[in-house]
């Protein structure tokens, strides 16, 4: 029983330095952007998940660890905005 709370409590742990290195990522992207590009639509999550999402209310929600920061991080990386690997760093 304790070894799998442990398995558990350390993939947490992973999932949480995963998530950490992506909201670097994503900052350190967001840095570089063009002020007025932060105002352009990157994502369109759709009516029921928060409709367009601006780069710069991606940062807000993002900065601010939401559900809907989490989705639209997701996505970011799905579209490959955010290099997984080291090379893009």
């Amino acid at each position: 029983m304790y070894g799998l709370y442990l398995k558990q409590v350390t993939k947490s742990v992973e999932n949480a330095s995963f998530y950490k290195t992506m909201k670097d990522k994503f900052f350190k992207f967001f840095a570089n952007l063009p002020l007025n590009l932060r105002k352009e639509i990157v994502l369109d999550l759709g009516p029921d998940n928060g409709g367009p999402i601006t780069w710069e209310v991606a940062y807000r929600e993002i900065n601010a660890d939401t559900k809907l920061g989490k989705k639209i991080l997701e996505k970011l990386i799905e579209l490959k905005f955010i290099p997984l690997d080291e090379k893009g760093s």
